[in-house]
């Protein structure tokens, strides 16, 4: 810990109306009336729906500042769609796509199949369990929707129905063609990975903005210092650029932006494989 952190917290606890210090007040007790249970519930739905979408761009190799369409989730019943439709700006902006959009269950779009969990079935079934693992395999799509609603589904054995838990399973949602599909405790999510030219456009657009951030603090300028930016790039840059242009000078406080040819004295970024950018700025007086 940073030796004037003890001085930030007792600043934040007078500021605040706290009297001595932090460190010496008594610990809260916890008011129970004051949690709300729904916008835990919420937040719970935006981190899960972020981590499975962050997950899949990793998987694809995608980088974040790279905006995506959508990704779509089905819902699971409307207490569920109440929460995703509160939650949805956020995630749009943590995982950077376009839209969240709710899907049916019923839609077909997306097909699942269950793999059971044969540490959780052995001990509770026994000699059933190859009884109980074939029954779960043979489960169509509404009763794997069933499951996930209700967290149980009943199979008829021959020795006698059995209750087979949702944790006693695995979702596996199949991906389909431009998707990528993940899921986890009954939550789906699939992800659009088309990148259209618009997308890709806003997504050079991005990385470029990254590379004149960090050449901005190289240089040691402050945060509101406006500059003349000065490129040297290759025609599809340019054209990200002319695009982007009002997100780009708002980014970088760039008053003016020019392209010039530049010698190899000037050091190019890598923005991509095969695509490099030389950056030159000179701060406004």
């Amino acid at each position: 810990m940073s030796p004037i952190a003890p001085f930030h917290a007792d600043r934040l606890w007078q500021d605040l109306g706290g009297s001595d210090s932090v460190h010496l007040a008594d610990w809260p007790a916890v008011d129970g009336q004051l949690q709300d249970a729904e916008l835990e519930a919420r937040m719970g739905l935006a981190q899960k729906l972020s981590s499975l979408t962050l997950s899949l761009r990793k998987r694809e190799k995608i980088k974040v500042r790279q905006p995506l369409k959508r990704i779509l989730v089905p819902v699971l019943d409307a207490g569920f769609g109440d929460r995703l439709a509160a939650v949805s700006e956020l995630v749009k902006g943590e995982v950077n796509v376009k839209s969240v959009e709710p899907l049916a269950e019923d839609s077909g779009i997306l097909t699942k199949k269950l793999k059971a969990d044969f540490k959780k079935l052995g001990p509770r079934f026994g000699k059933q369990m190859k009884q109980v693992a074939a029954g779960i395999a043979a489960l169509d799509q509404d009763d794997i929707r069933t499951l996930e609603q209700s967290g149980s589904i009943a199979l008829n054995l021959a020795d006698g129905p059995v209750e087979v838990m949702l944790d006693d399973v695995e979702v596996l949602t199949e991906d389909i063609p431009g998707w990528l599909v993940a899921g986890e405790g009954g939550l789906t999510v699939a992800l659009d990975i088309d990148i259209t030219p618009e997308l890709r456009s806003e997504g050079l657009a991005r990385e470029l903005v990254n590379r004149i951030q960090q050449r901005r603090k190289d240089a040691g300028l402050e945060v509101t210092d406006r500059i003349v930016l000065t490129l040297d790039g290759p025609t599809e840059l340019q054209e990200s650029v002319a695009s982007n242009l009002d997100y780009i000078r708002t980014e970088t406080l760039a008053e003016q932006l020019e392209w010039a040819p530049m010698g190899p004295e000037v050091e190019r970024e890598e923005l991509e494989a095969q695509m490099t950018v030389a950056i030159a700025m000179v701060p406004i007086q």
